[in-house]
C-alpha cells in the first residue's frame, strides 16, 4: 500500500499492489504529483486571496483578477492543476495605458487624467481656448499593447482669433461640397471685361457710314498731299541753291 505523499495527488497507478505468482506486481506504479505556485505578474495581476497556497493539489483552480483600470489581453483568469503537474491555459496578461495621451498645458480632455488607462478606453481632446490644432488627433484609443492609437495632438496658440475659425460650418458629406463648390464658382467667376486691363485697352473698330469713308478719304488725300509738297518744296530749295549764280 502506497501514500501520496503531503500535497500530492495520485495521477495514474495504483496505491495498493498484490505480489503475484509469475513474482510480478498486480497494477500500475503510482504516480502522485502536485502543481507549483502558477506564474503571474503581480504589478499588473492580483490573485484570489482564497486560491493562495503553497501547493496545488491536481484538479485545484484558482483565479486571477485585473489590477484597476488594466485589462485582460492574453491568457486566462482562471486554470486548473492537470495530471501532468502543470497548469492549463496561459499566464493572464493585463495591461494598461499609463502615458498621459496629451499635453494638459495645452489640450483639455474630456474624462478627468488618471494614472492608467484600461484598454479600450477612448479619450476625446480639445484645444484649449485661443489654441488650434496643428497636429496629431483629438481621439485616441488605448491599445493592447498599452500604447496610445494615432499621435499626441499638438494645439498652438492662435496669432489670429480663434473664433472666426470655430464659428464655421465645415461640410464634411462629399456631396454637398461638390454641390457648394460649384456654387461658389459661379459666384467668384471672373468678367474680364470690366477688369481695369480690358477697359484701358482702346480697339479700333470699323465704320461704314458714307459720311466716315468720305472723312477718311479727304483725310487721305489731305495727308498724301502734304507729303508730297514737302518733297517737291525740300527738293526745289536744294535746286536754287546749288544753281551757279550769273
Amino acid at each position: 500500500t502506497y501514500n501520496c505523499k503531503s500535497n500530492h495527488s495520485l495521477v495514474s497507478g495504483n496505491l495498493t499492489r498484490t505480489c503475484l505468482g509469475n513474482g510480478s506486481w498486480s497494477g500500475q506504479q503510482p504516480v502522485c504529483r502536485n502543481c507549483p505556485d502558477a506564474l503571474y505578474n503581480s504589478s499588473t495581476t492580483d490573485l484570489d486571496i482564497s486560491d493562495r497556497k503553497q501547493y496545488y493539489f491536481i484538479g485545484d483552480n484558482i483565479t486571477y483578477r485585473c489590477k484597476s483600470n488594466h485589462s485582460l489581453v492574453s491568457g486566462n483568469l482562471t486554470r486548473t492543476c492537470l495530471n501532468n503537474g502543470s497548469w492549463d491555459g496561459k499566464q493572464p496578461v493585463c495591461r494598461s495605458c499609463t502615458d498621459s495621451p496629451y499635453n494638459s498645458n495645452t489640450t483639455d480632455s474630456d474624462t478627468p487624467a488618471v494614472q492608467h488607462y484600461v484598454v479600450d478606453k477612448t479619450v476625446t481632446l480639445t484645444c484649449k481656448r485661443n489654441h488650434r490644432l496643428v497636429s496629431g488627433n483629438l481621439t485616441r484609443v488605448c491599445l493592447e499593447n498599452g500604447l496610445w492609437s494615432g499621435k499626441e495632438p499638438v494645439c498652438k496658440i492662435c496669432t489670429c482669433p480663434c473664433q472666426r475659425l470655430a464659428s464655421q460650418n465645415f461640410i464634411k458629406d462629399p456631396i454637398v461640397l461638390k454641390k457648394r463648390i460649384k456654387e461658389l464658382k459661379k459666384i467668384l467667376v471672373v468678367n474680364r471685361s470690366k477688369l481695369s486691363a480690358s477697359i484701358r485697352k482702346k480697339t479700333s473698330s470699323r465704320d461704314d457710314r458714307m459720311s466716315s469713308k468720305g472723312i477718311g478719304m479727304v483725310l487721305g488725300v489731305g495727308v498724301i498731299t502734304c507729303v508730297l509738297l514737302t518733297i517737291v518744296c525740300s527738293d526745289l530749295l536744294m535746286f536754287l541753291k546749288r544753281r551757279p549764280q550769273k
